[in-house]
């Protein structure tokens, strides 16, 4: 992944309120992106999203 592309995607994700940036006051400046309390109120979700992909990954390898 090229930063060029890692930029924009952490641009959206917090323009869809899914992370946020943090800027320090040193010199240099350092940003640090932690996940907002939208995205942790999504963590359910997520975790039944990846218990679905393994099963459905299994059922296909059965095939």
């Amino acid at each position: 992944m090229t930063s060029k592309v890692l930029s924009s995607e952490l641009r959206e994700l917090e323009q869809n309120k899914i992370i946020l940036r943090k800027i320090s006051d040193f010199n240099p400046h350092i940003i640090e992106y932690t996940s907002s309390k939208y995205c942790e109120s999504m963590r359910g979700m997520i975790t039944t999203m990846i218990d679905l992909g393994k099963n459905h990954r299994n059922q296909i390898k059965e095939i």
